[in-house]
């Protein structure tokens, strides 16, 4: 039996259809997560850590090959999460961060945050406030909100006249209102702003 062009067209995408209808089907079921409570915790599982709009932040087990909406359900998500914008096709990996953004949240806001919050999980706990008059650069750059090129310039700057303050910290370009609050708690002046 000899088939036409017509029939062999009809044929290419039924058969088109049904492997398309097989891969969405497939991106839909993305395995379920486990709660860190499960007993899951052999071979079949992996750790990510969940960070942004969830109720409970932190690290989880997952089932192996669950994508991060699991994640992100295991931790409970908050109620202005954006379960939508996480991608359900790619699994999640071990040791992965999984930031689960706002909804309204434009993509400089998500990666901006996600930056945040990845740093503060491999930012070790200072015992010590930084003294901004003896630190190097490196230890400079691991203030929140300062890389090596706002370090480079509080360098420079006490290098013209040693701070004297915290407040001092004003005269670096760059570093603003704001800038100074979130990293006030982690900077001191010598003995003085450490209590000797």
């Amino acid at each position: 039996m000899k088939l036409y062009f017509e029939e062999r067209l009809a044929v290419f995408v039924l058969v088109g259809l049904l492997v398309a209808a097989a891969f969405w089907r497939a991106e839909r079921q993305c395995p379920r997560a486990l709660l860190p409570g499960d007993d899951a915790r052999g071979g079949g599982t992996v750790a990510v850590t969940v960070m942004g709009a969830v109720s409970r932040p932190g690290e989880y087990r997952v089932a192996r090959g669950a994508c991060a909406r699991d994640a992100a359900r295991a931790a409970g998500p908050a109620a202005d999460a954006a379960l939508d914008a996480l991608d359900r096709r790619v699994p999640c990996v071990g040791g992965e961060v999984v930031y689960v953004p706002r909804a309204g949240e434009g993509i400089e806001a998500q990666e901006r945050n996600r930056e945040e919050a990845l740093r503060k999980i491999r930012r070790p706990a200072r015992l010590r406030p930084v003294d901004i008059n003896r630190a190097s650069a490196e230890e400079l750059a691991e203030l929140p909100g300062v890389g090596e090129k706002l370090a480079g310039a509080v360098i420079l700057e006490r290098s013209r006249a040693p701070f004297r303050s915290v407040e001092d910290l004003r005269r670096v370009p760059g570093i603003g209102p704001k800038k100074l609050e979130k990293i006030r708690d982690q900077v001191a002046v010598g003995d003085r702003e450490n209590g000797r």
